[in-house]
């Protein structure tokens, strides 16, 4: 054995053979520098190998890999000379390289055509990005920056394998592969290499074993296992396997992915452990890896070199923007990302501010100034504010930060770095025990808090800092002064809102409110909301009135004659069944059946405000502002003023004689096929409808398509989900259907008909669309302030539950309701009804707007997903409306990390999830101004007149830009307004429940989202939806996963369980099983 001060000896010529391979190379100049990983170089494998190999020389030197296995034990091998020693670690460096890079680099070249670098490189030159790229969910071949890594672009190369599982794989310009769920993703550059072609290439290849050789590469997010292991591999397997366990836990199942957040990206492992055993390795072959690499590395070169020049840029066009607005930019300004791009770049952008930009929606942005730009919108987040699309990654707006919110927070920050802060917090600790002394900097700090609850200052890391240091010294201060105070909130966010309800008098206000960027009025947060109320409150009052000085600001707005009178036709008495929920706001459409001698007509109404708004008037422009109505849980900010809504809705005119108008699509279907068929199901002979019959349905609904614009008088009364579920579900009336005796166009005969006709509509888009059958139910919540009830009671209402909250000091008390009505699921008969045919009016309107060529804004959506989700969703679509069988929890649940948000186009595209070709919006023009736009369009075709085809509404890509965002704002208001009045009602019940005054517990359904090996369980509730629940690991949960009564997917049912907090303005809930 070599004694080991001859290492002295070897270290000179194995450092200076190591120095000429890294010159050679241009490898880093230590070896401990090397980032072990799937596609390191054959420099970087040779050398974080040699340091190993060396050391183990020196006690047991071996010449070659072949012989390590021949039975020699250290204490018996000869000693050699160093200079034998030094040739054998250099020839066993080689053989590893050999087996591990260059033979790997070989096949893969040898599997590869001719030309492909060429190729590769044109798709990287040309790399734009559009609107319509955008509007693709995640695919392969696409680039996205991962984390906060600067502008180093990764290729997206796998997406996630299987239903439920939320992890894809990248790879870097260095060959690494890498694993992290969709939400690591922070940019994406969409279509930059077509996904067939990146299939094609098998970028990542499985590892060849060799015994005793660690493997360089990596396992895949699953760690699978080969299934040809030799027994020498199956013993060190059983050896290592504990180890192997514990040094990958974040890498041994998808639940483990969950249980980080969207921050945990996987990037190596030790390759150790995996020496000899039977799990599958991966690597990148190095010539694989020289096919894109420089394109890669070149991309994110040119991105980071541009993000200095849109910087500067967008400081010069703020600083314009608050020019032109008097130096003080008041009014929030938001921007589709190509129009601020196409400003930018223009020759003179500080004075194109005033006006559109033309044909910026339709136009492409380069890949490199498109990530440079998006980078520098982050880095300048004082000013500037980015709204991003997480399911497909789309930015939809950008919005320019008032100066007034900008000043505001530098006013606040200058307040609270000096000693104003130590006197609030003085000031709020005295205001507790009955003083009331405000300090100087009282309404900036107030006004500053409400922002930080409403996470207005998520990109202000200063502000937030002080913040947060303003509400620890509070809590210092108070728990000095009043040691006996009691405080539920944890997060610094929810002690904010806290201290914020002690000095407003106790009132409960949604935090959402305070935010600068919702639309909720008379907060002090956003002036376009004060404005946009203060203009409906003032028509509404002025046109009630008819004073003569509004005359001219109705006629402005409205027109005096109806402009479809001359094409309008009278429906007669046939009824319209406008089917809703008692609550409604807005009745905008409804059904009725008629019957020729071979057809049935079936006419689908819809309340028709585009013939009293002219298309150009103010409320039309504060409406595209609005985007559509948003049902808060405190009462909804409508779109339109209530006066044109009362005026243009379906509810049953007020006096006899009376008409309401409305634009109907109306389409006929065989009368032989429907009799048949509802004969068939009489004789109980079919359970689904044939596919037969499905096929000719649609073809009579695409043939028979029309657009009518009628004036209707005789609209039922009380037809709600619950009144018409009675009917179906009557056991009377079922009886009378099967024996055919429901009185001849009684609204009971009518109902029957249609509801059974709505089973073929339905059938159309499942089976012969393959679309899917998708359950989302969501939690309705409704608040109310009362002068008198009795405070802090919970109480069951009908579906559901009520809580009183704690009375404000003005004696108003909070009450809110959670429900989760049956007759509003999608399983119900009268859900099915109007659904099917609210779909299918809109697919047949899109239909007929196609191929007569009317500019429209469509609504799509696609999918891509791997074959395993794929198969997934159609086992689970076959399972629920096949076989009729409930849908299951976990995979419905599991639905969101596939399925992405339909977005708005000018373009015709299929609409995947609904199975249909394409598809629009026309059936709610009331609540949705995209419903407006083709409303105007279509009543301009049924004009007839060739002069009205030069006033179509053609600036349609600037309108869908802005309905893109607001709708998505909208959503974001509506979701976590509705978490936040949950977390009320539950901290309202959870208090009652240890006083022991609730009367019914409530059972909750818990469905587990991770596994408890692996920590906390993520979970969601089913009655009270979009809380995030976490479930701490204890022995109890560990022993129920391990015996498999419990696993990912399972639903749990509980009364009893620890709260161990509960944070409402983030709507988190954390709790102990025991």
């Amino acid at each position: 054995m070599i004694p080991r001060t001859k290492w002295q000896i070897l270290r000179r010529p194995y450092l200076l053979y190591c120095q000429s391979i890294r010159l050679r190379h241009k490898a880093p100049r230590k070896s401990s520098d090397i980032k072990a990983s799937g596609g390191a170089s054959a420099a970087s494998t040779f050398l974080s190998d040699l340091d190993k190999i060396v050391d183990r020389r020196l006690k047991w030197p071996s010449p070659t890999i072949q012989n390590r296995n021949a039975g020699q034990k250290p204490e018996d091998a000869p000693s050699i000379s160093n200079k034998k020693a030094l040739l054998a670690i250099i020839s066993e460096c080689r053989d590893r390289t050999v087996l591990r890079v260059e033979k790997p680099a070989k096949q893969w070249s040898a599997s590869q055509g001719p030309h492909l670098k060429a190729k590769i490189d044109e798709f990287f030159t040309n790399a734009t990005v559009s609107r319509a790229q955008l509007q693709k969910p995640i695919a392969i071949g696409d680039l996205v920056l991962i984390l906060d890594q600067n502008t180093k672009l990764h290729l997206v190369v796998a997406l996630p394998p299987e239903l439920g599982q939320d992890t894809y794989t990248f790879l870097s310009e260095d060959g690494e592969i890498l694993y992290g769920p969709k939400g690591c993703i922070k940019l994406r550059v969409p279509d930059v290499l077509p996904s067939q072609l990146v299939e094609s290439l098998n970028l990542i290849t499985m590892e060849e074993k060799y015994p005793g050789v660690a493997p360089s590469g990596m396992p895949d997010s699953t760690f699978s296992k080969g299934t040809k292991t030799n027994p020498l591999e199956r013993k060190k397997w059983r050896r290592d396997r504990d180890n192997l366990e514990k040094s990958t836990a974040p890498l041994a199942s998808e639940a483990s992915l969950h249980n980080v957040g969207d921050d945990l990206l996987v990037a190596q492992a030790t390759s150790q452990f995996l020496t000899d055993t039977g799990v599958n390795t991966f690597i990148v072959p190095s010539s694989a890896r020289d096919v894109y690499a420089k394109l890669l590395r070149k991309l994110s070169i040119e991105s980071f070199l541009l993000i200095a020049f849109y910087a500067e840029r967008l400081d010069l066009f703020y600083r314009c923007l608050d020019e032109n607005n008097g130096g003080q930019l008041l009014r929030k300004r938001t921007f589709s990302l190509f129009e601020l791009y196409q400003i930018l770049t223009g020759p003179s952008f500080q004075q194109q501010e005033s006006c559109p930009v033309e044909d910026a929606e339709t136009s492409k942005i380069a890949a490199a100034h498109y990530v440079a730009l998006l980078s520098s919108l982050r880095k300048s987040s004082r000013t500037w504010r980015i709204e991003m699309l997480r399911s497909i990654m789309m930015p939809v707006g950008v919005t320019a930060i008032t100066e007034q919110f900008y000043w505001e927070s530098e006013i606040a920050k200058m307040e609270l770095k000096s000693k104003s802060l130590v006197d609030f917090a003085n000031f709020y600790v005295s205001f507790l025990k009955g003083e009331n002394a405000r300090p100087s900097s009282y309404n900036t700090i107030v006004k500053a808090l409400k922002s930080f609850v409403a996470n207005d200052y998520a990109n202000d890391q200063v502000m937030t800092s002080l913040m947060s240091v303003l509400v620890k010294k509070i809590d210092v201060l108070r728990d000095m002064s009043l040691p006996g105070y009691d405080s539920k909130a944890e997060s610094v966010r929810s002690k904010a809102y806290e201290i914020l309800k002690r000095l407003d008098e106790n009132k409960e206000q949604n935090p959402e409110s305070w935010s600068s960027l919702t639309k909720t009025p008379y907060t002090q947060a956003n002036l376009d909301a004060d404005l946009l109320a203060d203009y409906l409150d003032f028509f509404d009052v002025k046109f009630v009135s008819h004073q003569d000085n509004t005359s001219e600001e109705i006629n402005e707005n409205l027109y005096l004659m109806d402009p479809l009178a001359k094409v309008r036709e009278d429906f007669g008495d046939t009824p319209v069944y406008c089917i809703d929920a008692a609550t409604a706001h807005e009745i905008d459409d409804g059904i009725s059946i008629s019957e020729t001698q071979t057809n049935y007509v079936i006419s689908v109404h819809i309340a028709n405000p585009t013939s009293f708004i002219k298309p150009e008037s103010k409320i039309s422009e504060l409406a595209l502002e609005m985007g559509s109505t948003c049902y808060n849980p405190e009462g909804p900010i409508m779109m339109l003023p209530f006066t044109i809504s009362q005026m243009c809705g379906l509810e049953p005119p007020r006096r006899d004689g009376e008409s309401k108008r409305t634009l109907a699509i109306q389409f006929s279907l065989e009368k032989s096929l429907i009799d048949n068929y509802l004969n068939d199901i009489r004789a109980s002979k079919v359970q689904k409808p044939p596919v037969q019959l499905a096929e000719k349905i649609q073809q009579n609904i695409l043939q028979t398509v029309q657009v009518k614009a009628f004036n209707a008088k005789n609209f039922p009364k009380n037809f709600t989900y619950d009144h018409v579920n009675k009917i179906l579900s009557s056991p009377e009336n079922m009886k009378s259907f099967a024996a055919d005796t429901l009185p001849l166009k009684s609204h009971e005969a009518n109902l029957f008909k249609l509801y059974h006709i709505s089973s073929i509509l339905r059938h159309i888009r499942m089976k012969l669309g393959k679309g899917l059958e998708i359950n989302n139910p969501a939690s309705g919540v409704m608040v109310d302030y009362l002068d008198f009830a009795q405070p802090n009671r919970i109480s069951e209402v009908e579906n559901g539950w009520s809580a009183t909250l704690d009375a404000c000091d003005d004696n108003k008390v909070p009450i809110v309701t959670v429900t989760n009505n049956p007759d509003q699921n999608f399983m119900s008969k009268s859900q099915q009804l109007v659904s099917n045919f609210m779909i299918t009016a809109n697919f047949a309107g899109a239909h007929f707007a196609n191929s007569r060529e009317i500019p429209f804004i469509y609504k799509e959506q696609s999918l891509n997903m791997s074959d395993g989700v794929r198969t997934s969703l159609e086992r689970m679509t076959r399972s629920v409306y096949e076989n009729g069988q409930t849908p299951d929890l976990a995979e419905q649940s599991s639905l969101g990390s596939v399925l992405t948000t339909a977005n708005f186009t000018t373009r015709v595209g299929s609409h995947t999830s609904l199975g249909l070709e394409l598809y629009l919006n026309l059936t709610s023009p009331l609540r949705r101004y995209v419903d407006l736009v083709n409303h105007w369009n279509l009543q301009l075709h049924l004009l007839r007149d060739s002069d009205n085809c030069e006033r179509y509404i053609r600036d349609i890509e600037r309108i869908v830009s802005k309905l893109q965002y607001r709708e998505f704002m909208n959503r974001a208001t509506q979701r976590l307004s509705n978490k936040f009045w949950i977390c009320r009602f539950l901290d309202e019940y959870f208090k009652a429940k240890t006083r022991g005054t609730v009367d019914v517990p409530i059972t909750f359904s818990f469905v587990l989202r991770s596994d408890a090996k692996y920590g906390d369980v993520k979970a969601s509730m089913i009655e009270f939806t979009g809380i995030n629940v976490t479930i701490i690991q204890n022995e109890y949960l560990l022993e129920e996963f391990k015996k498999q009564n419990l696993q990912v997917g399972s639903v749990v049912q509980m009364q009893d369980f620890r709260v161990v907090s509960l944070n409402s303005v983030e709507g988190e809930l954390i709790i102990e099983f025991i």
